[in-house]
């Protein structure tokens, strides 16, 4: 039987290829694709599906370029510019984005935990699905009309980010860290938690919490905690998930057994609600208001 030997790709002065940039530690497999310059939407770079970890593409014109399915975790894509670009499913897995220009990006699914993400611009961009945004670092970033939909940030920086016009339903924003400039009408940042219509907060918890207004119609709240004198006056919350949520309960009290916590949460209908946890399901009566 013969073998064939696969020799090495040279880097070719005047190319700019993925697999020199990535080093023969990170090069895919598969013959390295090449940047092009001077990108168009008929003609830009594509490296679908392939093996790119700690590649530096910092500063590069990327518009429309196509990265789906790739392994870009710790790559370096400080300032570059990504708009319109094509990256669903990509793992960017501690990458730099910072600076980077992402308007009109396709990123769904992708993954971005612990990524940097400060100062980018993602406006416009479809980040539905993500699972990106734990721990990730979005210090400034703006979000403009961006489609959130049931992406995950539990642990984020989000200090200074601009969720303007963006879509949220589903968004799991949980032990969050600092305050955003701006976030869609109906929506606040609570104690670390992304509070909104049709928010999963699942787990969260509020002690001596204002929640009051906020309309938590939808809300996935199943094992969130109420405590101390948090209050929920006026807070729609038809059709939220309730079960195994905890109202002035503390579960270390009487050697274990659990107690009432001291305080008096407030419930959507001004009514002190009963100590103890809801077991119920949406749209049926809030067990313990």
């Amino acid at each position: 039987m013969r073998v064939h030997r696969l020799l090495p790709v040279p880097c070719v002065s005047g190319l700019v290829l993925i697999g020199c940039l990535a080093g023969a530690a990170h090069a895919s497999p598969a013959p390295p694709c090449r940047v092009v310059a001077d990108p168009t939407p008929a003609r830009h770079t594509v490296c679908r599906n392939m093996d790119l970890q700690r590649i530096n593409l910092a500063g590069r014109n990327l518009r429309y370029a196509e990265f789906t399915g790739s392994s870009m975790q710790r790559a370096n894509l400080r300032r570059a510019d990504l708009r319109g670009a094509r990256m669903q499913l990509a793992n960017l897995t501690r990458a730099n984005l910072a600076g980077a220009r992402a308007a009109g990006a396709r990123m769904t699914a992708a993954g971005l935990t612990s990524a940097n993400l400060t100062g980018a611009d993602f406006t416009g961009a479809r980040l539905n699905g993500a699972i990106f945004f734990t721990n990730a670092r979005m210090v400034g970033t703006r979000f403009i009309r961006a489609n959130l939909t049931n992406a995950m940030m539990r642990g984020a920086a989000v200090a200074g980010a601009d969720f303007t016009g963006a879509r949220m339903r589903g968004l799991g924003g949980v032990n969050v860290t600092g305050q955003p400039t701006a976030v869609p009408a109906g929506w606040r940042v609570v104690q670390g938690t992304f509070a909104g219509p049709m928010a999963n907060m699942w787990g969260a918890s509020f002690t001596d919490a204002d929640l009051s207004g906020i309309d938590l119609s939808g809300a996935n709240l199943i094992y969130a905690y109420m405590l101390g004198n948090t209050t929920l006056r006026n807070t729609p919350m038809t059709g939220a998930f309730t079960d195994g949520m905890t109202w002035s309960w503390d579960y270390s009290a009487n050697g274990g057994q659990g107690g009432p916590d001291g305080g008096t949460v407030i419930c959507p209908n001004g009514s002190a609600a009963i100590p103890g946890y809801a077991s119920g399901l949406p749209g049926a009566p809030i067990v313990g208001c």
